[in-house]
């Protein structure tokens, strides 16, 4: 099918021509092709870093209930699991033009009057998967995130800007990042965590992570940087002012 005929046969677009406004879609989920990603992972980290990421994502799928996933396993197993249901509304496979368009910037760009919309706001699926990454990994996987969306969509930046992700298990760390994405990257939207995951403090003194692993991957709290939080957010939020 032809972009004229897909205009064509578009509600969204038949819609979006009886109006006299333009049409801003804010939360337009990408996904990252991995191959030209890993080249970011192993500017900003190494490809070392790059390697354990591959494994580490093998022995994620090899580590569910009785090696099955989430659609292998009955009604009661999940239940008895807790077993999380990965994300099927972000990965579309079957309609595999719909696959590449949030894959592909340029075909994105050419379907954006497809969808009816003049502008979107790009959140890429991994954006702030790095904010649950080890303390020494955690920037290096952030910058190689928001530099490849940066570059990818740079092309485009009439129509489509992407969010830059920035972590903040503390204040100095989120200025950092800040920083990079705005004024080295030239991104313009920002999308934060909506807390951090922390120890908590009676029972991983009692029971320390490097002895008690498993205990300590439930023993924890999210900050959500209020007024009992360890730290004072405050310098971060007057720096995104």
């Amino acid at each position: 099918m032809t972009e004229y005929s897909r205009l064509k046969t578009s509600r969204s677009a038949a819609i979006r021509a009886t109006l006299d406004y333009p049409v801003i879609d804010t939360d337009v989920h990408t996904n990252d092709f991995t191959p030209a990603f890993e080249d970011y992972i192993a500017k900003y980290g190494g490809v070392k870093l790059v390697d354990e990421l591959r494994k580490t994502e093998a022995s994620r799928l090899n580590s569910k209930s009785n090696g099955k996933d989430w659609y292998q396993q009955t009604p009661e197993e999940r239940q008895y699991n807790r077993t999380i249901r990965s994300p099927w509304w972000a990965r579309v496979t079957k309609n595999t033009l719909d696959l590449a368009t949030y894959t592909l910037p340029g075909l994105l760009y050419e379907r954006q009057a497809e969808q009816g919309s003049d502008y979107s706001v790009l959140f890429p699926n991994n954006v702030l998967a790095p904010a649950g990454a080890s303390a020494e990994n955690r920037q290096a996987l952030q910058r190689a995130v928001n530099h490849y969306h940066a570059d990818i969509y740079r092309k485009y930046s009439d129509r489509l800007t992407p969010v830059a992700g920035i972590p903040l298990t503390t204040p100095e760390e989120g200025i950092e990042e800040l920083e990079f994405a705005v004024k080295t990257l030239g991104l313009k939207v920002i999308n934060i965590t909506g807390g951090v995951k922390r120890p908590i403090k009676a029972i991983a003194d009692k029971y320390p992570a490097d002895k008690f692993p498993e205990i300590a991957k439930y023993a924890s709290y999210i900050d959500f940087y209020g007024l009992d939080s360890e730290y004072d957010y405050d310098p971060f939020w007057a720096k995104v002012v």
